[in-house]
């Protein structure tokens, strides 16, 4: 009570557990490029159990994990495991902060058939796009006969699927 009768504020228990930095309001506004990015990623690919935020990938796309990391300024450790039959690499870390402002987003636990992408700014718009249909889209190039055809695939909930659909015919 001293400290605090001179002016020292005190952390609360949970903040004065965390010894790894993380920007735990790195989501609390959407307002560039980096950030409309890692939403949408984390919409297609992220996880939310509790007060936990992990995403798991591919071994060899390790890399798209430390550039998460950084964004976040985070050190915390990317671990390396064996999924099944394939080499994979997980970040995780706890932000009661962080998972707020993502639930506020639409990034919740048990999101994969009920997200709703969220209402970002138009000059966004494209970079959110991208972070999605990197974490769950592809292009698929199927041969019928002597040509060919390109599909966008877009895995996620219906109503992530209908705005990219809805986006791409504003904005093709």
């Amino acid at each position: 009570h001293r400290l605090i009768a001179i002016g020292v504020s005190i952390r609360d228990r949970s903040a004065c557990q965390r010894t790894v930095p993380l920007n735990h309001q790195y989501f609390s506004t959407i307002d560039s490029e980096g950030k409309a990015y890692w939403l949408g990623f984390l919409l297609a690919d992220g996880s939310i159990s509790g007060n936990e935020i992990r995403i798991a990938l591919k071994a060899e796309d390790r890399t798209h994990l430390l550039k998460l990391r950084t964004a976040l300024g985070s050190e915390h450790t990317i671990t390396d495991y064996t999924n099944g039959t394939y080499p994979a690499a997980a970040l995780a870390f706890k932000s009661p902060a962080m998972v707020a402002n993502l639930s506020a987003l639409g990034v919740t636990a048990r999101k994969s058939l009920t997200a709703v992408p969220p209402s970002i700014t138009a000059d966004l718009q494209q970079h959110f796009w991208r972070g999605v249909f990197d974490g769950d889209g592809n292009l698929y190039v199927p041969k019928s006969g002597a040509t060919y055809h390109v599909m966008v695939r877009l895995y996620g909930s219906d109503e992530t699927c209908c705005a990219f659909r809805d986006w791409i015919q504003l904005t093709c």
